[in-house]
């Protein structure tokens, strides 16, 4: 029968993706499959009219469809598309197979786990669905559907909740365009925007447009218009006037006082939402306190106040501000059209839903969304005397909105170059008061070049989660919102990125490991070390092995904001499954190395433990530190290019090591060991030198002797991370002698 065997987070290079990947796990034994491809052929002629329902681009003609692979790919251009329909950027998944081929395994990108794992559970059941019932004894029932289309439809309505923010997303994309390190932090959760941009000491986490860092206290202050009016009257800023009401009468007594036009407002809401401006009679504010109160009832907020504002005519601006500088200020226009004197309004607004910068919120191309005519827009016709079925003048133009927010349907444009000093400052001071270190501050003036200082700027509102993504501004200027983002957020994560060591667990690793921990030390690091024994910060345990991710140490290490750099033991076996790990490496350190076959939970048929040391070697970024005195280390290194390996021997300057150092490795070879020390050659491309260091105390003289190994090791990892000869030499040193 087949199975779908789950699915598996690679955190970093597997061997199923050069990058991390959720793998689906697909179980179709050898005597079933034949069965498979002999009804293909059926299966592709109800493919052929049941796929293009779903979406026109799925077709299977006979002709381009390779009837032995058809299952899969069916679900691999499924679930292509489904995930394209709810996000964009996940690529083409790779497919690999053990040496069976009964087990399969389909890797996606690592953006959004949770919605990937939906999806291809989706696929794989609509794929199997496509067969003949003489099949049915082999499809479990969890993995059938009697209604294919149908089936797909609800799926993509019930996960739009799985789709992450669209700032995130553009955040993402940016940041692998960019080459900068970055990792989910809720993997498994619905909608999980949470990211970590850099490791280490050097990391950044955002939740969507909101920094780690940021003050709960500034948060909660920004989630009430009215505590946020308070808040910056009481520091001098120049804001609204704001009378709370409980009742449509007190409104209207508020208004009348205050002076017509009023606003209505929910002290609570987001996107425009319980905004009613531009009230001009004591009709128009009954019915916006009516629909507020309806509002706040719908939206499970019995307690959300309702407030009567004055009216700022004028511009409406945002000035979004990451770390206290200015992300853009972005001139926001309500939602209208332009009469062309023939079509009436309805027609007019039809016409400009076909602009293809328009779409729906969701949609990572829209630079705007679609318009409509709903009650809030009938009710701003209603002020300018017409009806959707008015016919305006020619080159008039007719408000729809009375507010401009971009998910009614306004317009935008970048003004960021025109902005008065005076006006980012008071932007800025008004962050450093809240503590919020990217906020979005809303302002009404007729001039946003003018200084706030001659009276012609009021604040509306302060968000602490501003909308932030790419665009074409009405002028048709692509704003690349998710660089921008990334260049203030993390400006130092690409240029210091922490040195990640992975060091394969055998025989000397657990040494090589807290020999490297040392020496980093002694370089003036701050080290996480993760071996057998737990977990180490600066030469202090922090965990024992019990409270660390087996599956993934890496994890650990790069989560923690004190260190700047990491030495991880990975044990092979985990990684044939799971792969290199978070931040994969820029050095592998390889001591021993096993040929033997293992079966493990993806390679159920048994595959070869060295597939784990070469994984290692292949994931390095920088080098590969390889012990060549062991027969099987050397032959494995043997197998790939000499420049990417720096190789390591007791046995002196060996045939072996001149056949390595030839071809372009660099290497670290014990030359001799006497009564007085040890000699050392270091050849880091074709420039050798010796080096004599004097005599550790419990260290042998022997040069067979291994206790030497995890020294040498540790010198060739940091002169392969370019630590300096000079330095380094002598610090080892230091740590034989401590020995």
């Amino acid at each position: 029968m087949v199975e779908l065997m789950g699915f598996t987070i690679s955190r970093g290079a597997s061997l199923f993706s050069a990058k991390p990947a959720v793998v689906a796990t697909l179980r179709i034994p050898q005597s079933e499959q034949a069965l498979f491809n002999q009804y293909a052929q059926q299966a592709i002629a109800t493919a052929t009219i049941i796929l293009p329902k779903i979406d026109p681009a799925l077709t299977f003609g006979e002709k381009h469809t390779n009837r032995n692979l058809f299952l899969l790919q069916v679900i691999v251009n499924l679930s292509t598309c489904l995930l394209g329909k709810l996000e964009s950027h996940h690529g083409y998944p790779g497919i690999s197979s053990d040496k069976s081929g009964e087990i399969v395994h389909i890797a996606y990108a690592e953006t959004n786990a949770a919605l990937v794992a939906q999806i291809a559970t989706t696929a794989v059941k609509v794929a199997l669905s496509l067969y003949p019932d003489d099949l049915s004894s082999l499809i479990p029932d969890n993995l059938w559907t009697s209604d294919p289309v149908a089936f797909c439809k609800e799926m993509l309505v019930k996960l739009k909740p799985y789709v992450k923010g669209r700032t995130i997303r553009e955040v993402q994309l940016s940041l692998n365009n960019q080459g900068i390190s970055w990792f989910p932090l809720d993997r498994y959760s619905r909608c999980g925007n949470q990211i970590q941009i850099g490791y280490g000491r050097h990391q950044k986490v955002l939740n969507g447009t909101t920094l780690f860092e940021s003050s709960l206290t500034g948060i909660n202050i920004s989630l009430s218009k009215t505590d946020t009016r308070q808040f910056l009257a009481e520091l001098g800023f120049p804001v609204t006037r704001q009378v709370p009401v409980t009742s449509a009468s007190q409104a209207v007594s508020v208004a009348s006082t205050m002076g017509y036009p009023v606003v209505v407002k929910a002290d609570k809401g987001a996107f425009g939402d319980g905004v009613y401006p531009d009230l001009r009679n004591a009709d128009d504010v009954i019915a916006a306190f009516n629909n507020v109160a309806t509002s706040a009832i719908q939206q499970n907020r019995p307690g959300n106040s309702v407030f009567v504002e004055n009216f700022v005519p004028g511009n409406d601006y945002r000035l979004t501000l990451v770390k206290g500088k200015l992300l853009n200020a972005l001139h926001r226009k309500p939602a209208s059209v332009t009469a062309d004197g023939k079509r009436n309004i309805r027609e007019l607004v039809a016409l400009e839903n076909r602009n293809p910068l328009r779409g729906e919120k969701t949609s990572d191309s829209a630079s705007f969304v679609r318009l409509e005519l709903q009650e809030a827009e009938l009710a701003t016709l209603k002020k300018q005397g017409m009806t959707p079925e008015s016919v305006p003048e020619q080159g008039q133009r007719v408000l729809l909105r009375s507010n401009a927010n971009w998910s009614s349907g306004g317009t935008i444009a970048d003004v960021g170059h025109t902005v008065h000093p005076d006006n980012i400052a008071l932007g800025r001071r008004i962050a450093a008061a809240m503590h919020i270190d990217i906020i979005g501050v809303d302002v009404i003036t007729d001039d946003i070049g003018r200084s706030y200082l001659e009276g012609n700027l009021t604040i509306l509102e302060v968000n602490h989660s501003p909308g932030i993504f790419s665009f074409r501004d009405e002028h048709g200027e692509y704003i690349d919102q998710g660089a921008r983002i990334v260049s203030l957020v993390a400006p130092r994560a690409s240029r210091q990125h922490m040195p990640i060591v992975l060091v394969s667990r055998g025989a000397g690793s657990a040494e090589a490991t807290d020999a490297l921990g040392k020496l980093f030390a002694m370089l003036g690091f701050c080290p996480g070390v993760i071996n057998h024994s737990g977990m180490f910060i600066n030469g202090e345990q922090w965990a024992t092995p019990e409270t660390i991710d087996s599956f993934d140490p890496a994890f650990t290490l790069v989560r923690n904001s004190e260190i700047d750099a990491a030495v991880i033991e990975r044990e092979g076996r985990v990684a044939l499954d799971l792969g290199v790990g978070t931040g994969d490496c820029d050095i592998s350190v390889i001591l021993s190395t096993d040929r033997g076959a293992i079966a493990t939970a993806k390679w159920r048929n048994g595959i070869n433990r060295s597939e784990a040391d070469r994984l290692f070697i292949r994931s390095a970024r920088k080098k590969s530190v390889l012990w060549i005195d062991d027969s099987d280390v050397a032959a494995l290194g043997s197998q790939f290019p000499a420049p990417g390996l720096c190789v390591v021997s007791l046995h002196g300057y060996s045939q072996e090591v001149d056949q390595f150092v030839s071809q372009g490795a660099t290497s670290v070879v014990l030359e001799s060991a006497t009564a007085t020390g040890f000699t050392l050659r270091v050849d880091l491309g074709g420039n050798a030198t010796s080096r004599h260091l004097v005599q550790a105390g419990n260290i042998a003289t022997r040069q067979d002797d291994t206790a030497l190994l995890p020294g040498l090791a540790s010198l060739a990892t940091m002169l392969s991370l370019d630590l300096g000869l000079e330095k380094t030499i002598r610090h080892i040193e230091q740590l034989w002698l401590n020995a």
